[in-house]
């Protein structure tokens, strides 16, 4: 009973009503796993898709006017039948729009290795997962599977991805929560037509609420990154295959859609975790916070990393499209506000530049949870 109040409180999280513009949104620890199968899974060598490389500073992209931004937070919804649908930007996105770039800024390589997982069926490790194009992905909002754009969207044949199945917590060919099948996908209307950078994530929603078993992360903006962040995902090259691994990465600088930071690991590993979750443990029980999304390597080098930042403006993104999931789309932007929205300052720190003496904030420590 106990557990059946919780996962129906949690679900109430995902309404309209109860969530405010841009915040971040809180995870959910399942007070007991259930009894997990033993079922093993063969869905044959996969790849991870590839993704370019951040250029260097002098060649970072142009600032973009809020109205480019806003033409780029559209969304191209994909349906498991094949259809595609144009879908506007928000009205609570239009208002969120203040900010600007900044430059990308490197480092040097981290000594250290990657470390296994090696008990993947237990929270946090069982809200990340394989996403069948050859991603990491983790379980946001009960029902939905947060990645990297060019997890689920092809961009030069301009269409989404046919198997965007998703394995909970794999371990090899183990599959403790078995699979399970996609349903629509999403992807910002930005990335879908030119590739841009700046909107490099992509969300799945799933048949059926897993996350009620599984648990899902928390996401958003963290406007002073911890100078310390987790990533953890699924490596396709040197490591044994379908294994999770993670890494204690350093945070270099903070733009508005991006995050950059080293890890340590080998580059050709860390390379194939594309769609992997960067993470922070705060000190409350639903502090599991992702804030951004693992996408490929800043340099020939492969010793320095980006990822697309969940900023304000992104993550209420996000929790429109999981809203709409039922809602009939209209191809448009046009719709009705709750009225109970604030209008966002434009003095918003969430939104404006972040140097990188502020990037540490010690009032959130981030937990490592590795495998010692």
């Amino acid at each position: 009973m106990i557990r059946a109040l919780s996962v129906l409180l949690a679900s109430l999280m995902l309404s309209g009503a109860s969530l405010a513009a841009g915040k971040p949104q809180p995870s959910f620890k399942p007070p007991s796993l259930p009894a997990l199968q033993q079922s093993e899974a063969d869905i044959g060598t996969l790849s991870a898709p590839s993704a370019p490389m951040m250029q260097p500073k002098a060649k970072a992209p142009a600032a973009m006017a809020p109205q480019q931004l806003l033409d780029g937070l559209g969304a191209i919804k994909g349906s498991r039948d094949g259809t595609q649908t144009e879908i506007g930007a928000s009205p609570r996105v239009k208002r969120m729009l203040m900010g600007k770039q900044s430059g990308l800024i490197g480092g040097a390589a981290n000594k250290g290795q990657l470390k296994r997982i090696a008990n993947t069926a237990e929270f946090p490790y069982t809200t990340m997962g394989v996403v069948a194009s050859g991603c990491s992905g983790t379980v946001v909002m009960q029902r939905f599977v947060l990645t990297a754009a060019w997890c689920v969207y092809d961009l030069k044949g301009k269409k989404f991805y046919d198997n965007l199945n998703f394995y909970p917590a794999m371990d090899g060919k183990k599959t403790p929560f078995g699979e399970v099948a996609w349903k629509n996908v999403w992807v910002a209307k930005g990335f879908a037509q030119t590739g841009d950078l700046n909107f490099a994530y992509g969300l799945i929603e799933l048949e059926q609420p897993i996350g009620d078993q599984t648990g899902w992360f928390g996401f958003g903006d963290m406007p002073k990154p911890n100078p310390k962040l987790t990533l953890t995902g699924y490596p396709f090259a040197g490591t044994p295959s379908l294994t999770m691994w993670e890494s204690r990465c350093t945070t270099d600088a903070v733009e508005e859609n991006h995050i950059f930071y080293r890890c340590p690991g080998k580059g050709e590993s860390l390379a194939t975790m594309m769609g992997s979750p960067l993470w922070f443990k705060g000190k409350a029980d639903d502090a599991w916070q992702i804030v951004g999304i693992h996408v490929a390597s800043q340099n020939d080098q492969q010793n320095s990393w980006w990822a697309s930042r969940l900023n304000a403006a992104h993550t209420e993104t996000i929790v429109g499209w999981a809203n709409s999931a039922d809602q009939k789309d209209t191809g448009t932007d046009e719709g009705t506000d709750e009225g109970t929205d604030e209008v966002v300052d434009e003095e918003d720190p969430n939104l404006g530049d972040i140097e990188e003496e502020e990037v540490a904030d010690t009032d959130q420590t981030p937990e490592c949870t590795c495998d010692q």
